[in-house]
C-alpha cells in the first residue's frame, strides 16, 4: 500500500498520507543501542470515507416558504445562513443571494462535508395601497397605490385587470377583497390583498312634513363611514346647500319640494 514519504531516515518525521484504505504497518529501527524499543511495528486501518451528498445545487425566490433540505447519508448536520430548525432553508432569512450551505457528517472515525449553493432570487417588496371606498353609483375607477407597477389585479369587481379598474357596479355593495399578483422575469411570484368598501346611497327621512315660517329646520343625511357621496340640497324655495347636515329657514308660508 502506498504512501508518501514511503521511508524516512531521522527523527520526527513529517505526517504521512496513505492512499489506500486497509490495513497499514509502520516499523520503526533504532540504530543506537540506546534505543528503547529498538524495533516496533505498529498496525492500524484506514477506512473508506462515506460518499455525503448535499444535494444539487438549487434557485429559489425570496418569497418561496421555509423547506427541508435532503441530504445522504442521514444523521448529518447543516450550517449555513439561513439553516433553522436542524434542515430547514428560509430563504427569508439568508443575508445574500447566493449562499453557501455545507452538510456535515462522521461515521464516528471520518468527518466528511460536501455543500449545496442556492441562488435566492428577490423581487420587490409588493404593496396594494391603503383600502379604498366609493358608493354604487360612482363610476368605475383605477385603484391606486399599487407599488412596484406592473402585474396584474383578481377580484369581484375589477373590470380592467391589467389597468386595475374597480367597477361599483360589477361589485354590487359591501366590502370585497381584490389581490395584486407580480411576477418576476425569473418566475418569482408575490401577491398581496385589500378591501374595497361599496356604500349605499342613503335616502332623506324627514320626521315631518310640515313645519313654521321662519324656524329654522336642522336636515340631515347620515353616510356610511367612508362614503365618498356629496351631498346636494335644494329647498324649493331658491335656496341651496352642500353638506349632509345644514339648517334651513323658509321665509315664508307654502308648499315646497326638498
Amino acid at each position: 500500500m502506498e504512501s508518501t514519504p514511503s521511508k524516512y531516515v531521522r527523527n520526527n518525521p513529517p505526517p504521512i498520507t496513505f492512499y489506500d484504505e486497509g490495513t497499514h504497518t509502520i516499523s520503526r529501527y533504532c540504530l543506537q543501542f540506546l534505543c528503547i524499543d529498538r524495533n516496533k511495528v505498529e498496525s492500524f486501518a484506514i477506512s473508506h470515507p462515506v460518499t455525503v451528498n448535499a444535494g444539487d445545487d438549487t434557485t429559489v425566490c425570496s418569497t418561496q416558504a421555509p423547506f427541508p433540505l435532503v441530504a445522504s447519508p442521514n444523521g448529518g448536520t447543516w450550517s449555513g445562513d439561513g439553516i433553522t430548525g436542524g434542515n430547514i432553508f428560509n430563504p427569508a432569512l439568508a443575508n445574500d443571494n447566493i449562499e453557501t450551505l455545507t452538510y456535515t457528517y462522521s461515521d464516528g472515525i471520518c468527518t466528511i462535508s460536501d455543500a449545496m449553493i442556492v441562488t435566492i432570487i428577490s423581487i420587490p417588496n409588493l404593496t396594494a395601497g391603503n383600502d379604498e371606498s366609493a358608493d354604487i353609483y360612482d363610476a368605475q375607477f383605477d385603484l391606486t397605490g399599487q407599488s412596484p407597477l406592473g402585474g396584474f389585479w383578481e377580484g369581484i369587481g375589477i373590470s380592467d385587470s391589467i389597468q386595475g379598474t374597480f367597477d361599483p357596479a360589477i361589485s354590487g355593495l359591501g366590502s370585497h377583497s381584490v389581490i395584486i399578483f407580480t411576477e418576476s422575469i425569473a418566475g418569482c411570484k408575490d401577491t398581496i390583498a385589500k378591501n374595497i368598501t361599496i356604500h349605499d346611497i342613503p335616502t332623506v327621512a324627514l320626521n315631518t312634513d310640515t313645519v313654521c315660517a321662519l324656524e329654522a329646520i336642522n336636515f340631515s343625511l347620515p353616510l356610511g363611514n367612508g362614503s365618498t357621496a356629496t351631498v346636494d340640497w335644494n329647498f324649493g324655495d331658491g335656496n341651496t346647500w352642500i353638506g349632509n347636515n345644514v339648517q334651513h329657514n323658509y321665509s315664508s308660508a307654502g308648499g315646497n319640494i326638498l
